[in-house]
């Protein structure tokens, strides 16, 4: 089952909304053991990415900028929490006693964070017809599409 979800028709603004919004709208989807893999055709900064791989149902989340200057400022955020992940695995060794203790949500969420999130540049359109793309991240079983536009408060004609 492939969904399409799509906030342009939202009574709120993006930074109006909340985060649990976006997560309703992905949903449960306890029928595909594996998690769902999300393609974000939009990825900007990667904000909802991140919002949409919190989630338990989701296995992988696939950030597709097409603008280059975003999407250098994306991968390096992305380097910059895998290399943190690292980092802080590296700190505690093999000792899982300190591990298992010192663990706080914030490292969950980073770890959950730097496994989950994958990037890829270029035109949404073109991403998810690339056969080389889709045998390496999966085929999509959600794809997001956030047009970054406010919702339009003016009519075309006229009320009476």
């Amino acid at each position: 089952e492939k969904r399409l979800m799509n906030n342009s028709n939202d009574k709120y603004s993006k930074r109006q909304q909340p985060p649990e919004m976006l997560l309703k709208a992905l949903g449960n989807n306890s029928n595909n053991s594996d998690g769902l893999i999300v393609y974000d055709l939009t990825a900007g900064f990667g904000r909802d990415s991140a919002i949409l791989a919190t989630s338990p149902h989701v296995a992988r989340v696939v950030m597709v900028e097409r603008d280059p200057i975003v999407g250098v400022l994306l991968q390096d955020a992305l380097r910059r929490l895998k290399l943190l992940h690292d980092a802080d695995a590296a700190s505690h060794g093999n000792d899982k006693q300190l591990q298992l203790s010192s663990s706080s949500s914030a490292d969950v969420v980073m770890k959950n964070l730097a496994s989950k999130l994958y990037f890829q540049s270029g035109d949404g359109v073109n991403i998810i017809q690339n056969d080389e793309v889709l045998s390496f991240h999966g085929s999509p079983c959600v794809v997001y599409l956030d047009p970054m536009f406010p919702p339009r408060t003016k009519k075309s004609c006229r009320e009476e």
